[in-house]
């Protein structure tokens, strides 16, 4: 996220391991098990983040990341950052994944002319008040219905950034703080256009 007002440290968008992981679950000829059974469905129905644990492609990517994610354990990762994790994994799924570069999501959010559909600002708002560790099965509901909304225009490994520090201590706010100055200041731009 160095292109960002606040700098946090990218994890996902630039990590091959998670790129993989994410080709994966999207390519409908590799996302099969042994058993003929798909990834995808089985982790757009998981309804909570407690099912999304219990899920074969969280599983996956539980043991992908491993070696890259902070651990003071060499056989498991804090239960924070599995359920971080499962939140990146049960949310992600409902998007689409493109290589190519896309523009920072707060700025898809507030869409670019008349045919972009838009997140209204009071969406916008609860949405960025959703930022405790405790409510991380709200934050899931709601990253998924926005996510769904957006599934075409978002970077996925952006996305994945963005959901692993959310809650953070030390960086959520400043990725809330990247989303809203993409939103508002998009927003500030579109109206300075429109003035002849």
């Amino acid at each position: 996220m160095a292109d960002y007002p606040f700098y946090v440290k990218p994890i996902f968008a630039e990590c091959s391991i998670f790129r993989a992981w994410l080709q994966r679950l999207h390519n409908p000829d590799e996302n099969y098990t042994e058993g003929g059974k798909s990834w995808k469905p089985e982790l757009r129905r998981a309804p909570s983040l407690d099912k999304v644990l219990h899920t074969e492609p969280f599983v996956a990517l539980y043991e992908d990341m491993k070696p890259v994610l902070p651990s003071t354990s060499t056989e498991f990762l804090p239960e924070y950052i599995s359920r971080r994790l499962a939140l990146i994994a049960g949310v992600v799924v409902h998007g689409k994944y493109h290589e190519e570069h896309h523009e920072p999501i707060g700025s898809t959010f507030k869409g670019t002319d008349n045919n972009r559909k838009a997140l209204s600002e009071q969406r916008f708002r609860r949405l960025m008040s959703l930022d405790d560790e405790n409510a991380l099965d709200k934050i899931f509901l709601e990253w998924k219905r926005v996510t769904t909304m957006f599934k075409d225009d978002l970077s996925l490994p952006q996305l994945a950034d963005t959901l692993y520090y959310w809650t953070d201590r030390y960086n959520g706010d400043k990725v809330r703080a990247n989303l809203a100055y993409f939103y508002y200041h998009t927003s500030r731009n579109k109206t300075y256009r429109q003035q002849p």
